[in-house]
C-alpha cells in the first residue's frame, strides 16, 4: 500500500511504519509536534530498537513492527509482510497481526457456492481467506481485499458498503481485518 514520506532533517519515514512501529508513540500534543506529533527523538529511539531485531521474512535487522500476540516473537518490516498474511489495523493502537495470530473472518469454504465480487465483479475464490473479505451487513456478499481497499482509498470518510450503503458496521467490521480507511 502507498502511504507519505516524511521528511526531516536526519532522515525521511514512511507514515505506516511510524504508525504500526511496535516501540513508537505518538507523544507530540498536535500533528504540527515532530512529524504528525511522532517526536524525532523518539522515532530515533525506535530506529535504534529496530537495529537489534531481524525480520521474520528477509532476516535483515531494521523490523520495528511486531505481531501484538502476547506469546509471539515475530517481528517484520511493513513491505516483508505485504502479501504473507500479516494483518495491521490501522485504528486505535494500530496493531500488527502475523498470519498465525491475526483475526480471522468466519468465511463459508462450500465450494459448490459460486461467488462474485460486487465491485469489480470477478469471481471470488472463497477459499483463499487472505484475500477477501466479508461484508458484515450483507452477509452472503464476498470482496476481493484489493477491491474494497481501492474503494476505502477513493471514498476516505465516505466509505461504506457498496451493496446496502450501511457505514458504521461495515467500517468498523472493515478496519479490524485490516483495510485503511483514510479520515479525508
Amino acid at each position: 500500500m502507498v502511504g507519505k514520506f516524511f521528511h526531516h532533517d536526519e532522515f525521511s519515514i514512511h507514515h505506516f511504519c511510524m504508525l504500526l512501529a511496535s516501540g513508537l508513540e505518538q507523544k507530540g500534543q498536535t500533528d504540527e509536534d515532530g512529524i504528525v506529533g511522532f517526536l524525532p527523538e523518539d522515532i530515533w529511539i525506535e530506529v535504534k530498537r529496530g537495529r537489534r531485531l531481524r525480520c521474520f521474512f528477509c532476516k535483515k535487522t531494521g523490523a520495528t513492527v511486531g505481531c501484538c500476540n502476547k506469546n509471539c516473537r515475530k517481528v517484520f518490516h511493513v513491505p516483508c509482510a505485504y502479501g504473507r498474511g500479516v494483518l495491521h489495523q490501522f485504528f486505535d493502537n494500530f496493531s500488527s497481526f502475523c498470519a498465525d495470530h491475526k483475526p480471522k473472518q468466519n468465511i463459508s469454504k462450500k465450494s459448490s457456492i459460486l461467488y462474485s465480487c460486487p465491485i469489480c465483479l470477478y469471481s471470488v475464490n472463497n477459499q483463499d481467506v487472505d484475500n477477501v473479505i466479508l461484508s458484515p451487513c450483507c452477509k452472503n456478499s464476498l470482496f476481493h481485499r484489493q477491491c474494497i481497499q481501492m474503494q476505502a482509498l477513493c471514498a476516505g470518510y465516505f466509505f461504506r458498503c457498496p451493496i446496502c450503503n450501511n457505514k458504521e458496521d461495515f467500517q468498523n467490521e472493515m478496519l479490524t481485518y485490516g483495510i485503511y480507511i483514510p479520515e479525508q
